[in-house]
């Protein structure tokens, strides 16, 4: 095989920038299966494929990765529910068999919005919708189907039609995000009929995603709801142009995020409709074919005016002033910021809060959005910069501490509580804290003890996925809390504080939140009401018995019962959120706020009330004295009517099971294929991935032809991720090239073939093991001379060193058995532009091999840890430390052991990508130091997505022996023979390298191409083949496939 080919597949091939940990000899299933990932998720996520990596044998820097853990069984059932509307298309609901109960709930939210949106549209699908149901959003999050996180409510694919998405155990919220990812399918069906043909590209594509996004907010939501119109407010009263909180172009969508996307397109779509007409909307849709695929904002800004039959300039004056119209007459007389006392110096943003029956302690969840993190803080109201962490998200036990999501704090005198994922669902935390008031001019003090986790034991056994919104009872010796288990309902428990039995008080389909417990009982807001909004409402702690408290057809929400009997709590009544009070059957409004208040608590000494707000792009915990509270008179409660039945559907007894075995639920989900040549070879690979509908089970084949059978690359493999544990069988046919352990100067083919099976058991999302067995044949053949260019089989001189011997040591077909066994352990959290930005990351791996036709036995470990630090932004500094061995008992065992190859250009940039003989050998130890700081906002080039610069340091080296031969003197670079001193005659510290590293990283689209210098310092130890020229700078370059 020519070796310059191998050197343009080790430069230019697509190895993905989730390093892998390649190894000569016996095939990596380890790194197969990362490969499969990556296109999986790839599939997943956008339906694009994505290259994966030559089946050659380097070692990379290696981070195992997070784990997607299918924490829950799922025994799948699929019913066919014809159109509504009669004809082709319909749906296919998918649910399993113990949320029977949320399915028939749901199925008439279904139909019903799919017959309005028919209306809407104009339009019925022709194609049936895959819509795969999940009980809760925990469960959903634990989806093979896509790869969803925490944030995501719901997903639709325009590649397969595919959608899915949890219940959520909140009727209203499945109604509006099961309406939104419907409207996705009609947009998408629809775009796709009027384009005319199967394999037509869709105008989807051409459109800008605000206005995808925004057009199912607009539908879903009816128009622009409460939350839409307090965004709209704070982005029209206090923008913050430095950060891109403002105002858009109408055709603008470079700004991604929930706002500029979400809601700032569902604004824009309710000024299309209100300004130029409802029947509008659809104009775009049925015009879009005529952007074909073409998308920016040009061709958009030629629909528009094709549309509204008005230049884009216009509209867009039209655009700011509609807003200007909405919101400017408002603001006059509403209170403002400047009237509040805001608690500044906090550690993060605070997005949510709980407050001590005193008003002194606030329990708060700070979000810091730069590093994607979220963590608990405790404070004395009166010294925020003595605020003490209590938790953070991110790793083991406490994974996710559900920011945005609802409440999971709770605090008391002396104890705290709060709720955290943790596995396979929500864990309750109680932790008892010190705190000494402020006292002779010293500030507060807190100390908190020791974090216990409840075991919280259901009286029917069934497991709790979430738990939110705690509240201890006023002697603290009781928690409430709100918990949803795998029935998929929600509904209110209390535990005692030490943990136990927990006793159930409600049991219905309703959703209650917003616990808070006072001296007549406990306080929640539920949407057990006869509208569906949810209102206040006083539960009986000993028989869960429930008394209707509010009647609004609007949503009242955070009761806070006070020591006078009045109930604090916030309320949409007005048309935003603001503060209210609750005094028998009467209710006064206390705040007309900019922008809106939520999360009413009392403050010290009643001189106020605590409350949340957002606010030019932040969240803000401030004080509404009552000097600035309104003087409204009160409003008496209207009479309520009987809870709103929620209607279900009675499902036939009979509903078949979903076979993921059945041919006719597979399909191609991902692939690539590539090749290219050089002189007069030409080399190729192509990958293919299956699954079945719900991506449980995945097929994977793999070809890579090298000119000629002789090196061909094949692998097949088939994986099942249907269970907690996931496990692979396949077989493969791989050759590559290898030095030999006695003449370094030889060089000769080794085929390996054979089975192999895996099973990858995750303890957690951040930890796993994994083990693998391989058996098969190894062959090794033509042996030839190392040079820069070829292999050619045979014509070696054998008076060398090593040949005499070789065919006896190494020749014919041998049976070999291949056991592997490796530790992940992953916290690694990433950016879309700058690859793993905080964290760390540790693989370890140990195995071996047996020959027993040689009675060769042979082993090895190696280890990679690596962890990130996030500067500020995307700058970011990490260290790694990597190291690997391979052993033996006897001479046949040496001869068949494991080597290593390290890449020059991740590991040890002072050498060229050939010096070989610096970088394969039994034994190896590296670290690196690397710092990156984004050049973006000093040199901005069109063609790059980003660019880096880059520092470095590398220390290390590769060797056979751990001591150095006798005699040998590195520093004569003589040895007794009278040859110079080759790397091999070295041992473990005598082959160390410094190299000093400067250079760029450039990202345009999916490659990254990487150009580092390195600089190689004689610090006494091996003298690198730039030191020995006299080189100064050892250039690298690669490019490669970057998925962040």
């Amino acid at each position: 095989m020519p070796r310059l080919l191998a050197a343009l597949w080790l430069a230019a091939a697509p190895l993905a920038a989730a390093a892998q940990g390649l190894e000569l000899g016996r095939p990596d299933v380890g790194e197969a299966l990362r490969r499969m990932d990556r296109l999986h998720e790839q599939a997943a996520r956008t339906g694009l494929a994505a290259p994966g990596p030559l089946q050659q044998t380097f070692v990379l820097p290696e981070r195992p990765g997070q784990n997607q853990v299918s924490w829950y069984e799922f025994d799948w059932q699929h019913l066919d529910v014809p159109s509504p509307t009669g004809g082709e298309g319909g749906i296919r609901l998918y649910y399993y068999r113990r949320e029977r109960a949320v399915a028939e709930r749901a199925l008439p939210v279904i139909r019903n919005a799919y017959l309005r949106l028919v209306d809407q549209f104009h339009y019925t699908p022709t194609k049936q919708i895959p819509y795969i149901l999940y009980a809760s959003q925990r469960e959903f999050q634990a989806t093979n189907v896509f790869q969803v996180s925490e944030s995501v409510l719901g997903v639709t694919s325009p590649r397969d039609l595919k959608m899915s998405l949890p219940y959520f155990g909140n009727h209203e919220l499945f109604r509006e995000v099961s309406t939104h990812e419907l409207v996705h399918q009609f947009t998408i069906q629809k775009l796709l009929d009027l384009a005319g043909a199967e394999d037509a590209s869709s105008p989807i594509d051409a459109l800008p995603l605000w206005f995808i996004e925004g057009l199912a907010e607009y539908y879903a939501k009816g128009g622009l709801d409460p939350e839409t119109d307090l965004y709209l407010r704070d982005l029209v009263w206090n923008p913050d142009p430095e950060r891109h909180y403002q105002v858009v172009a109408f055709a603008e969508d470079r700004y991604r995020g929930y706002i500029p996307t979400y809601k700032l397109g569902q604004a824009r779509v309710a000024f299309v409709a209100e300004v130029y007409g409802p029947e509008k909307i659809q104009a775009y849709l049925e015009s879009a074919v005529m952007l074909g695929s073409a998308p920016g904002e040009h061709g958009f800004g030629a629909l528009t005016q094709r549309v509204l039959n008005e230049p884009l300039e216009q509209v867009d004056t039209r655009w700011r002033a509609w807003l200007k119209r909405r919101y400017y007459p408002a603001y006059a007389g509403r209170q403002d910021l400047a009237q509040l006392r805001e608690l500044s110096e906090l550690p993060a943003e605070p997005e949510a809060a709980q407050v001590s029956p005193d008003g002194q302690l606030v329990f708060f969840r700070g979000i810091d959005r730069e590093a994607g993190r979220a963590r608990l803080y405790l404070m004395d109201a009166r010294w925020p910069r003595g605020a003490v962490r209590v938790a953070s998200d991110n790793q083991p036990g406490v994974e996710s501490l559900h920011p945005i999501e609802h409440s999971v704090m709770a605090v008391a005198e002396g104890v705290l509580a709060f709720s955290a994922q943790a596995g396979a669902g929500d864990v309750l935390y109680v932790q008892r804290f010190r705190h000494v008031p402020p006292r002779g001019g010293k500030p507060p003090e807190l100390a908190l003890g020791e974090r216990r986790r409840l075991d919280l034991r259901h009286p029917s056994g069934r497991r709790f996925i979430e738990i939110s919104d705690p509240t201890f009872s006023p002697d603290a010796r009781l928690i409430a809390f709100a918990g949803m288990t795998d029935a998929g309902q929600q509904d209110v428990y209390v535990v005692p504080v030490e943990g136990g039995a927990v006793r159930q008080l409600t049991d219905d389909p309703y959703a209650e939140r917003d616990l808070a417990w006072g001296a007549d009982g406990l306080y929640a807001s539920s949407d057990a009401t006869d509208h569906g909004r949810f209102n206040l409402f006083r539960l009986d702690p000993a028989t869960g018995a429930r008394t209707r408290l509010t009647t609004g057809a609007w949503d009242d929400r955070a009761p806070r019962p006070q020591a006078d009997g009045s109930v604090l709590f916030s309320s949409d009544a007005a048309g935003k959120p603001d503060l209210y009070v609750l005094r028998g059957e009467e209710v006064r409004r206390l705040t007309d706020f900019a922008t809106g208040l939520t999360s009413p608590a009392v403050a010290p000494q009643a001189r106020g009330v605590w409350a949340s707000t957002f606010y030019r792009g932040r969240f803000r915990l401030v004080e509404v004295p009552r000097v600035t509270w309104l003087d409204e008179p009160p409003l008496h409660l209207a009479a309520a009517g009987p809870p709103l039945a929620i209607p279900q559907d009675e499902f036939p007894p009979a509903v078949p099971s979903y076979d993921p075995y059945a041919l006719g639920n597979w399909k191609p989900e991902a692939g690539y294929i590539y090749g290219g040549g050089a002189s007069n070879a030409v080399a190729g690979s192509a990958a293919l991935l299956f699954s079945d509908v719900l991506r449980d089970h995945v097929g994977y084949l793999q070809l890579s032809v090298l000119g000629s059978f002789e090196y061909t690359q094949a692998l097949a493999l088939f994986e099942s991720r249907a269970g907690r544990t996931a496990w692979v069988l396949g077989a493969f046919h791989f050759v590559q090239e290898q030095l030999d352990l006695v003449n370094p100067d030889l060089a000769f083919l080794q085929r390996d073939f054979g089975v192999l099976g895996s099973l990858r058991f995750p303890i957690d999302r951040f930890r796993r093991w994994e083990a693998e067995l391989s058996v098969g044949g190894v062959q090794r053949y033509c042996l030839t001379t190392l040079t820069n260019s070829l292999i050619s089989c045979g014509g070696v001189d054998p008076t060398l060193p090593g040949v005499a011997g070789w065919r006896q040591r190494n020749g014919g077909t041998q049976l070999e058995l291949g056991p592997t066994f490796r530790y992940g352990y992953d916290t690694v959290r990433y950016d879309p532009t700058a690859g793993p930005l905080a964290g760390n990351a540790l693989l370890l791996e140990v195995g071996g091999q047996y020959l027993p036709w040689l009675r060769a036995v042979s082993g090895f470990a190696r280890g990679d840890a690596t962890t990130y630090f996030q500067i500020s932004g995307r700058a970011k500094f990490f260290l790694r430390a990597a190291a690997g061995t391979s052993f033996a008992p006897d001479d046949p065992g040496r001869t068949w052991a494991r080597t290593w190859w390290l890449t020059a250009a991740d590991n040890l940039r002072g050498y060229y990508w050939n010096d070989l003989a610096y970088l394969i050998g039994r034994n190896y130890w590296v670290a690196n130091a690397e710092l990156q700081l984004p050049l973006d906002p000093v040199l901005r080039l069109a063609i790059f997505d980003s660019l880096f610069g880059v520092a470095a340091l590398d220390f290390g080296g590769v060797f056979n022996d751990w001591s150095t031969r006798a005699g040998c003197d590195i520093q004569r670079d003589r040895c007794p023979d009278g040859n110079q001193v080759r790397p091999s005659d070295l041992g473990a510290w005598d082959v160390r390298t410094l190299t000093g590293v400067l250079g760029v990283n450039m990202l345009f689209g999916p490659l990254l191409l990487r150009v580092h210098f390195g600089h190689p310092f004689d610090i006494k130890g091996v003298r690198t083949p730039a030191l020995r020229d006299g080189t100064s700078w050892v250039t690298n370059v690669t490019l490669r496939y970057f998925f962040f």
